[in-house]
């Protein structure tokens, strides 16, 4: 938006340059700036799931109802992931086709968006991932556990080991 202001604050220049560009920066910059209030004021469907969760006084209720509501992020999570990915790899094929022959730049940037696409498909969301996580933590082993392995020495090494 400065920039925006200090192009129209400049006397005129005879093609209207600064005029054009002024405009462009003050309204992309008010745009930008009206986004970024609303993405920190406006509460993710993360936030508003954990004040919900968070009023449940019976903790094995609230332990329900958070695996329940962790499942449905990574789920959405993922068909985000994967919608993104299939939108990518769509504007990949279609930028390569619609390059001209012999186009080293068209092909760079079907490669680059190629790229992006598979990023989206192999790389978990965050969601996701803490999912994960919590199916992990959830199956740890609480019994005990003997572990049999080389010693340093050519012995053999017994252990006993018991998480709680």
């Amino acid at each position: 938006m400065g920039l925006g202001i200090a192009a129209l604050n400049e006397e005129e220049d005879w093609l209207g340059l600064n005029r054009f560009f002024g405009t462009f920066f003050l309204v992309g910059g008010g745009l930008t700036l009206a986004g970024a209030t609303i993405t920190l004021v406006a509460p993710t469907r993360a936030e508003r799931e954990y004040a919900s969760i968070r009023d449940i006084q019976d903790s094995m209720e609230r332990e329900q109802a958070s695996a329940t509501a962790l499942a449905q992020l990574a789920k959405s999570g993922r068909t985000s992931r994967m919608i993104t990915g299939g939108l990518l790899s769509a504007v990949a094929v279609l930028t390569a086709a619609a390059g001209e022959d012999n186009s080293s730049d068209d092909l760079y940037t079907a490669v680059s968006i190629g790229g992006l696409a598979l990023y989206s498909f192999l790389v978990k969301s965050p969601e996701e991932t803490a999912y994960l996580g919590y199916q992990e933590g959830k199956r740890q082993n609480i019994g005990p556990e003997v572990l049999i392995g080389l010693a340093p020495r050519g012995g053999i090494c017994v252990s006993l080991s018991v998480e709680f």
